[in-house]
């Protein structure tokens, strides 16, 4: 199981969370899960945005609306579909957290796939917690 965070600044997970990530973008939909292919290893792709709704499937067109959704999706994959790398792609703008957002071993992937969150291409999340 890894852990990939590509930041431009540094990140932390735990009682405050701030990032600005960079990344690109690569997707087609397949039963409302984002795959992309690669030569030896798929990808899955989830898709998070302050304009996001509850409820929504994570797609680029219906993406969660908070990074616990996305991550909750992956908790909610089979070991096998685990074994692709995940992508979490954060759209551009602010997301407050309101609690704790934790990552442990189940938010990893299985075997040598990797589980990043990025910002999606040309675009700055922002993350925060606490009160102004």
């Amino acid at each position: 199981m890894k852990f990939s965070l590509i930041t431009q600044r540094v990140m932390l997970i735990a009682a405050c969370v701030a990032a600005g990530l960079t990344g690109c973008n690569n997707q087609s939909v397949d039963n409302n899960v984002a795959v992309t292919s690669a030569p030896q290893q798929s990808t899955i792709e989830f898709y998070v945005s302050p304009q996001g709704e509850a409820g929504n499937l994570g797609t680029i067109t219906s993406p969660f609306d908070n990074l616990t959704s996305a991550r909750d999706a992956i908790r909610l994959l089979s070991a096998e579909q685990r074994r692709n790398n995940i992508t979490v792609w954060l759209r551009g703008g602010h997301y407050a957290l309101t609690k704790t957002f934790v990552l442990n071993r189940q938010d990893g992937g299985v075997d040598d796939a990797m589980v990043s969150y990025r910002a999606f291409e040309n675009e700055t999340p922002v993350i925060t917690s606490g009160k102004p």
